[in-house]
């Protein structure tokens, strides 16, 4: 799926832990050095980062929520990073990181890629295909040239809880998980799965789960990718309609199935977008049924940089957040749009 000919990888428990394993090998590859991650990236690197006992570094995000290749050249020239990791499908806004022109940055500075594609690993089966739904595929091309990648089969492909993956292009990194138990039971002298993880014991449904879901729905765009087709044009569907809104203004254009908007609000201030979006999230539950939302944090420079009429009079707000990750959303999206609208009239209505 991703082009990787010659590699090691294993399932894990999460994608927390295949992000774990990644930054543990580049620890072990690149010693004494730090990591670079997007300042859009998940929390996970950061937090990981203090796991390992390896300093992490935040890199600008351009205006799309997309690391910014020229602010990474200029703190890779400072000669303290050894990894940096692109993500392919932000958490919080779908965004997708030009992973080809963060992997030519880092090799001229002898640094290492990984590519956290947790949550957009799968849309790579969109890359290059024709009609709207369709994605450039410089990025996703340029993941098989990467040293390491993470995806999230409990995200885009159809699993519950309790399955990550990790893939590395060098299998002769499975050299750091070598280890000398003075017990075992293997017969054969290949690296088996305890030699490959740091993880130990832990359920096979995983595996047996996520082989059958690819039996019914192969990892090609003609399988599984007619799934994800349908998402992400159910949220441009619905992009198209919050454009047209008068109630509803869009963040910024969605890349993967990720919507992000926020309700118009008398004199446009972050404080208001911040309170009338909390309202509207509570107000959406109390429906019957729920109109289910959730809240992205978003700075002040981000919401500047996006809409530069909104009056910053506060560090940041929350605005609302959608994820179309059904393709039976792309049905749903206009009653979906006129249901959030309501929630918006009525917040309006009660601000008057």
């Amino acid at each position: 799926m991703f082009g990787l000919d010659t590699h090691l990888g294993h399932l894990t428990t999460s994608g927390t832990i295949a992000n774990l394993e990644a930054l543990y090998v580049a620890r072990e590859t690149h010693p004494g050095l730090g990591v670079a991650y997007s300042e859009e990236a998940h929390y996970t690197h950061r937090r990981m980062c203090g796991v390992l006992g390896i300093e992490g570094t935040p890199v600008r995000a351009d205006a799309a929520g997309r690391m910014d290749p020229g602010a990474l050249d200029e703190l890779l020239a400072g000669g303290r990073v050894g990894t940096v990791v692109a993500t392919a499908g932000t958490t919080g806004l779908g965004a997708i990181d030009p992973v080809h022109e963060v992997l030519a940055v880092a090799r001229r500075h002898g640094a290492r890629v990984h590519v956290d594609a947790a949550y957009g690993g799968f849309f790579t089966l969109l890359a290059g295909q024709p009609g709207e739904a369709g994605l450039d595929p410089a990025p996703w091309r340029a993941i098989a040239d990467c040293d390491s990648v993470v995806v999230d089969p409990h995200k885009h492909g159809l699993q519950p809880y309790g399955c990550g993956a990790i893939l590395f292009k060098d299998p002769e990194v499975g050299r750091f998980y070598l280890h000398d138990s003075p017990y075992t039971y293997f017969t054969s002298d290949e690296l088996h799965l305890g030699e490959i993880s740091l993880e130990c014991s832990r359920a096979g449904a995983a595996a047996a789960a996520l082989w059958l879901t690819f039996q019914l729905l192969p990892p090609a765009p003609d399988g599984l990718g007619r799934v994800l087709a349908q998402c992400r044009r159910a949220a441009l569907d619905w992009a198209a309609l919050i454009s047209e809104s008068r109630r509803l203004e869009l963040y910024q254009p969605p890349e993967l199935d990720i919507v992000c908007y926020y309700p118009v609000t008398g004199g446009a201030a972050l404080s208001a977008i911040d309170a009338a979006s909390v309202l509207m999230l509570a107000n959406g539950m109390k429906q019957d049924p729920p109109v289910f939302l959730s809240t992205l944090r978003v700075t002040s420079a981000g919401m500047s940089r996006r809409h530069p009429g909104i009056r910053a009079d506060r560090d940041g707000a929350r605005i609302l957040r959608s994820v179309l990750m059904k393709p039976e959303a792309r049905g749903y999206a206009p009653e979906l749009h006129a249901r959030v609208e309501r929630l918006a009239a009525e917040i309006a209505g009660q601000a008057r």
